[in-house]
């Protein structure tokens, strides 16, 4: 029968369940200790490894090498896509546009001229027959192959208004139009002697006259004309042809009617099949540097890791619930608590056992997989625009990126390899404290900044723009250019002027001079309290200083036996009223590590309640 010694709250078992506690433990401990094995263990006398584990370290190193060999291939292939399609837009916006040049296609900032825009009539009509004609003449005046197939067209969607002073129908209020119609009665064909091709002109106010719409320009808030053209694309390097389908658009938009027409310019090129132009016995490109025999290995290998590690991460809930059935049985047997309150071990011991390595791992495979079986395997039968491989890319990138930090728990053997990991987590709540604080300061000056200097400041026209002003003036950059930006002679009130010199030095002075040096001052505190907990035993790790010093002293043979009697006295005393509030804080914080021995007229220690310290244990192998 279990019987309780009145004294030192050690709870005394027969023999009937003895063996069966001794052989749950001593099985409980070897699935614990295989559960938290490092890979590889660095001592002071030698070096030993796992052999599973090194295993899995080299499946690890040889997926991240196929990885990124792939990434980078992939990269370049990504890299001349874009290039080919850039260029191409940029043939079509000198083909197209009346105007264009290549001053427009550099992107100073601030911006080095102004808006490209119209401002006449005559200049706006003259601009969109212009785009008509040169759309319907590229097969002969564009120096790339653009053809138009059967189904290539161009239509114009025109948005205007009407109100009384411009449409007698209409007795009150503002009335939004819009209408869509294909290029037809403005066209006109005539055959070029010489070649024998077919040359087109245009007109767009016959278009108006058929449609029946009278001064459409003066009440224009936008005019778009969509097209479709095809092109194909030869480098020299190969003998493959790239076969293109371009939908664009150009936009004359007015939406305020305030006189000034924008002009922008945007396409979607998408590969094809050089087939579905009627373009046969040639061989498509597709992506010259991937390879499929690259692909199919890190298919292979990175399915290996998917697998060990959800297997891992089975086998630790496995361990954890083993633990907890484990301790729920024989938790007072084992650590023996003084508290009867006290019947289990804390969550966070528990959560220890799972390891989060291992589920950054299968996330990083996931994201590695959704990216190559596409980019490797789907590419051939498919159509894709620049945005797809964008798509495509940011997975993989994405788990190529935590394959790589996913390599860093294998160094765990050794503190100065683990030493950013731990900074950061030991600084993480004071971090995000700190953070949360700082981003009501930031939203505060972002509004602002949005808002009274937005109309006068290239940098906060947007609230993006100002949002990304900001964040670059953190680190002291883009100073200079945003004071110089402000457009000081359309400026209506000249304390604009000054308030923005008072805001941007009150924002610097604020974020980089004191936010940026407490935020380093955080890291440094961390970085010192862990480079001195790392001077302790791992061990005297996760307890804290008073336990760690009673532990010290009671563990060596010098300790004063009038200080163990000392301390027997204090925890006996429990049942007299205390003689003071300090002698009761003390005994309260002394029965969370000792207890009154059974033996003699002393105390010993209590187990730490841990999970390492049942692993530890060595009496159910005595």
């Amino acid at each position: 029968m279990d019987q309780q010694h009145p004294l030192t709250n050690i709870t005394q078992f027969d023999d009937a369940t003895d063996v069966q506690y001794r052989k749950s433990g001593s099985s409980l401990q070897r699935l614990l200790r295989l559960s938290l094995q490092k890979t590889l263990n660095v001592g002071c006398h030698g070096f030993s490894f796992h052999v599973p584990f090194l295993v899995l370290f080299a499946l690890q190193v040889i997926k991240v090498s196929l990885l990124t060999t792939e990434m980078i291939h992939f990269g370049k292939d990504r890299g001349n896509f874009k290039e080919i399609i850039g260029k191409g837009e940029l043939a079509l916006k000198h083909l197209l546009i009346k105007g264009w040049d290549a001053s427009w296609e550099t992107s100073p900032y601030p911006p080095a001229h102004g808006d490209f825009a119209v401002y006449t009539v005559d200049d706006l009509l003259g601009r969109v027959s212009h785009a008509v004609n040169r759309y319907y003449n590229a097969h002969t005046e564009a120096i790339g192959y653009f053809i138009r197939l059967r189904n290539d067209q161009m239509k114009v969607q025109l948005k205007y208004f009407d109100f009384p002073g411009f449409n007698k129908r209409f007795t009150s209020g503002v009335h939004i139009r819009e209408t869509c119609f294909e290029i037809g009665k403005g066209l006109n064909k005539t055959s070029d002697n010489k070649t024998g091709d077919v040359i087109y002109g245009f007109d767009i106010s016959k278009e108006f006259d058929y449609l029946n719409i009278s001064k459409p320009v003066k009440r224009l808030l936008s005019l778009t004309l969509n097209f479709t053209l095809h092109s194909v694309r030869v480098h020299v390097t190969d003998q493959k042809a790239r076969c293109l389908k371009i939908s664009g658009n150009i936009v004359f938009e007015d939406l305020d009617n305030n006189g000034q027409v924008g002009i922008e310019f945007k396409t979607l090129t998408l590969r094809i099949k050089c087939s579905e132009m009627g373009i046969q016995n040639i061989d498509d490109w597709v992506l010259v540097n991937v390879s499929e025999k690259i692909g199919a290995a890190l298919l292979v290998f990175t399915c290996l890791s998917l697998l060990l590690s959800a297997l891992s991460v089975i086998f630790d809930v496995y361990v954890c619930w083993k633990t907890k059935v484990f301790m729920g049985k024989y938790y007072t047997r084992f650590y023996q608590p003084v508290s009867p309150e006290e019947t289990d071990l804390p969550p966070s011991e528990y959560l220890h056992i799972i390891k989060l390595w291992d589920i950054w791992a299968i996330l990083g495979d996931i994201f590695s997989l959704y990216g190559t079986v596409w980019i490797v395997f789907k590419i051939m039968e498919s159509d894709w625009v620049i945005g797809m491989l964008d798509f495509y890319t940011m997975w993989l990138g994405l788990g190529c990126l935590v394959s790589w930090i996913c390599l860093l728990r294998f160094f765990k053997f050794q503190e100065k390899f683990y030493l950013l990991f731990s900074t950061i987590y030991h600084s993480f709540g004071d971090l995000v404290a700190f953070l949360f604080c700082v981003s009501v300061l930031f939203m505060g000056f972002w509004i602002c900044g949005y808002v009274v200097l937005g109309p006068y400041n290239v940098k906060f026209q947007t609230p993006s723009a100002a949002m990304e002003t900001l964040a670059s003036m953190v680190t002291g950059d883009e100073i200079f250019l945003t004071l110089v930006s402000m457009e000081t002679q359309r400026v209506g009130n000249i304390i604009i002027l000054w308030f923005s010199r008072v805001y941007v030095l009150f924002y610097v002075v604020m974020f980089t001079v004191i936010i940026i040096n407490l935020i380093v001052a955080i890291f440094n505190s961390s970085y010192e309290a862990i480079t001195e907990l790392y001077k302790k035993t791992p061990d005297e790790r996760k307890i804290r200083p008073l336990e760690s010093a009673i532990r010290g002293l009671l563990r060596t043979n010098d300790v004063r036996e009038s200080f163990r009697q000392s301390i027997h006295e204090i925890l006996t005393a429990s049942n007299r009223p205390p003689t003071s509030s300090i002698e009761d804080s003390l005994r309260k914080e002394l029965q969370k590590h000792l207890r009154i021995s059974s033996k003699t007229e002393g105390v010993e220690l209590i187990k730490p309640r841990t999970i390492e310290s049942f692993v530890n244990d060595r009496s159910f192998s005595e």
